[in-house]
């Protein structure tokens, strides 16, 4: 099994070994990245081509390490490697280094391989967010329902003095169960995501409108595989408005990109 060593310093990677990799490995070759301060709180994506028009990519385990995609390794020829990571509406992306492929028993097209996963690495994150806090609020209304079944054991026992404070206590414990189910409802209905969106730059600028947008909202836009080439290249820009959201490049992108827009709102 080879592993590739690989060092981020700000965008500057660097391979530091040259492993003996063969065409048609699958999920056998890793890489495990080091990465300095600049990239700290960021959700990172390796990325692996040895064609341009052929991107994969890989999500990093919690060590920083992931597998070479099979589709990435298919030829005796040079693998490019580089990462992007992603944090809140910011993009970190860094520069390509590239190690040979040798020619394997096999080729990677004779070999059953799954495609690899397509990664919204910055959805995820976010939406691990709402997942923690619905998993607490889970968690305290498995506790709620634990005082009711108790509150019904009593019912069976009281007597009649007993009935003033038992229905009390049942109707704070439904007012709690309210309250989570109201949160719970509120969290998820915080964040939309608007799906598919086409965007065109005419001087550098696109507006996309959507009444569900406000002046206080936080809006990330994520592309997908063929849109994120292009955007990768420029610094992008997102400002929220009432009824709308304008995106920036600095680049002069004339093709139309398609992503995907996280809306979230306060």
């Amino acid at each position: 099994m080879a592993q590739i060593e690989i060092v981020l310093e700000k965008q500057l990677l660097t391979i530091q070994n040259r492993e003996v990799i063969s065409s048609g490995d699958v999920n056998y070759d890793s890489c495990r990245f080091a990465f300095d301060e600049s990239w700290e709180g960021y959700v990172k994506t390796a990325v692996f081509y040895q064609e341009r028009q052929k991107v994969y990519y890989a999500v990093l385990d919690n060590e920083d390490i992931c597998y070479i995609p099979a589709p990435a390794i298919v030829k005796a020829s040079p693998l490019y490697i580089g990462v992007f990571g992603v944090k809140g509406n910011k993009i970190l992306t860094s520069a390509m280094d590239s190690i040979p492929i040798v020619e394997g028993a096999v080729s990677g097209e004779e070999v059953d391989i799954e495609p690899s996963e397509t990664v919204f690495a910055a959805i995820i994150a976010h939406y691990q967010v709402i997942l923690d806090a619905i998993t607490e609020a889970n968690r305290e209304l498995e506790e709620t329902h634990k005082l009711i079944a108790e509150q019904n054991r009593i019912l069976e026992t009281i007597n009649a003095f007993d009935v003033v404070e038992v229905a009390s206590r049942i109707d704070e414990v439904e007012e709690k169960m309210s309250i989570h189910n109201n949160l719970a409802r509120e969290l998820v209905e915080r964040e939309i995501i608007l799906r598919d969106v086409p965007i065109r730059f005419t001087e550098g600028v696109c507006e996309i409108h959507n009444e569900l947008i406000t002046d206080e909202s936080l809006c990330d836009v994520y592309f997908d595989e063929y849109a994120y080439e292009l955007a990768a290249k420029a610094l992008i820009l997102v400002s929220s408005y009432a009824g709308y959201l304008r995106i920036t490049c600095s680049e002069n992108i004339k093709e139309e990109l398609n992503a995907d827009i996280l809306v979230r709102r306060y």
